[in-house]
């Protein structure tokens, strides 16, 4: 992390080192970040935090019903034109590769946002269930990719995909589990041939986030797969020291 210096007070600012920073730019990548809060405070002070820092775009949803949706709307884009099946698809000789990266934890292929802030208590959808069918519809596009001929009904539209990667979410893959990774890795395994637990790196970070800073709100977050955890009110540098953190759980 670097330094950490006193800002007044009690208050304490953990200072991100340059070289971390430029850490934190490669592996994210290009990819767009969701910010997910219903607090519109908290949305802009994380937006200027990426911009400030020359990350990634944040784009911002008002609670976890509308992060889903806009989560699986970019997982249906990205699987559409991996296939071949958009408009402007990626070209034909860089398919193979860039599923095989997506589906192996490799390269710079992405299948939706690499960052997201998800704040725990929100209206319509907490953070928590939302994270979770996150990571049921991000399964189940995994499982697309592997075997798109399977879902070619699935498949007829962007918005036809989308609304099926939401209700398979819906369906509770890993509403029951108690370690979301182990389950995860589990359900990789169980491809043929098996995937590699590397590619959930290729699923977003996803940073919890809490007024509520007891043990319990922070083992929940961890248990719905959330890699790091910032207790609110936050500034810029515990935004960045978070994100940092969440890399090096991966």
């Amino acid at each position: 992390l670097g330094e950490v210096k006193s800002t007044g007070d009690s208050a304490w600012e953990p200072m991100v080192s340059s070289l971390a920073l430029r850490q934190i730019r490669c592996s994210l990548g290009d990819a767009t970040s969701l910010v997910v809060d219903d607090d519109k405070v908290n949305c802009k002070v994380l937006q200027l935090t990426l911009k400030k820092n020359k990350m990634q775009k944040g784009v911002v949803a008002m609670n976890g019903a509308k992060a889903l949706h806009s989560f699986v709307s970019s997982l249906s884009h990205s699987v559409h034109m991996l296939l071949g099946l958009c408009p402007s698809p990626l070209p034909a000789s860089a398919r193979d590769s860039a599923i095989a990266d997506v589906l192996h934890g490799g390269g710079d292929s992405y299948l939706g946002p690499t960052l997201v802030f998800m704040d725990v208590q929100m209206p319509l959808m907490d953070g928590i269930e939302a994270t979770r069918r996150m990571f049921s519809s991000y399964y189940s596009a995994l499982r697309v990719l592997v075997s798109p001929s399977d879902f070619s009904s699935q498949l007829e539209s962007e918005s036809t995909f989308a609304k099926y990667l939401e209700e398979d979410g819906q369906s509770g893959l890993f509403l029951s589990s108690s370690d979301v990774i182990s389950d995860y890795r589990a359900r990789l395994s169980s491809f043929d041939p098996p995937l590699s637990l590397v590619s959930v790196c290729q699923f977003p970070r996803v940073i919890g986030l809490s007024a509520d800073v007891q043990e319990a709100s922070r083992n929940a977050c961890a248990r719905a797969g959330m890699l790091s955890f910032l207790s609110k009110p936050f500034t810029h540098g515990r935004v960045l020291s978070a994100v940092l953190e969440s890399a090096i759980q991966e």
